[in-house]
């Protein structure tokens, strides 16, 4: 928020593993901090981690997608900073009830407290697409419901929407929006979401 923090992905890095870089200012000079960060727990090759990436407001939370991982199942990496050294925080959050390889990952947003995720997974289901929304307490990552697949959307040619191919997340976590490129034959769309008493529910057309 205050712009003195920046992370940067890179996911071809080391032959399509992927990685991304934290960046912090100081006196109008950026300083890489730290080491590379690579999550831990990945499978196979071409993990493209890097590929989508977000920080808190304060800095101190960052996500990392990687939708490679897996053989293109995806997955996001949650870092922390503490003292300006970077820890992952528990394992790789993968998202429950993906169709398919969803490609989890492709796009990723918190919150302002970095106590929210929304993960989109833009080929879940044969490309319609879906989102995966995490909520942290106490360090651990919990995913908060089922998938977010919005209504409405029309598939032709054999595409579905691509729901997930961009996701954003209001400062509060209680509004997302969803983007679905492909969406009628790829007019493209977006769905927004707004959540109540943990619950999310598709908010208009």
């Amino acid at each position: 928020a205050d712009g003195s923090t920046a992370i940067v992905g890179g996911y071809t890095d080391n032959d399509t593993t992927g990685a991304a870089w934290v960046w912090s200012r100081n006196g109008g000079v950026w300083t890489r901090q730290g080491n590379k960060l690579v999550g831990s727990g990945a499978v196979g090759y071409s993990v493209y981690q890097g590929s989508s990436v977000s920080l808190s407001a304060d800095g101190n939370t960052a996500i990392i997608g990687g939708p490679g991982d897996n053989s293109g199942a995806g997955a996001a990496w949650v870092w922390t900073r503490s003292g300006g050294v970077w820890t992952q925080q528990g394992p790789k959050l993968v998202g429950s009830d993906a169709v398919g390889g969803a490609q989890q990952g492709r796009s990723v947003s918190l919150s302002a407290d970095g106590n929210t995720a929304i993960v989109g997974g833009t080929r879940d289901n044969s490309d319609a697409g879906a989102a995966w929304v995490w909520t942290r307490s106490g360090g651990v990552w919990i995913q908060q419901g089922n998938k977010l697949v919005g209504s409405g959307a029309v598939g032709m040619g054999g595409f579905g929407a691509m729901q997930g191919t961009s996701v954003s997340l209001s400062a509060d976590g209680n509004t997302a929006i969803v983007g679905g490129p492909s969406d009628n034959n790829f007019v493209g769309a977006a769905w927004v979401w707004t959540r109540s008493g943990g619950v999310w529910t598709q908010q208009g057309t």
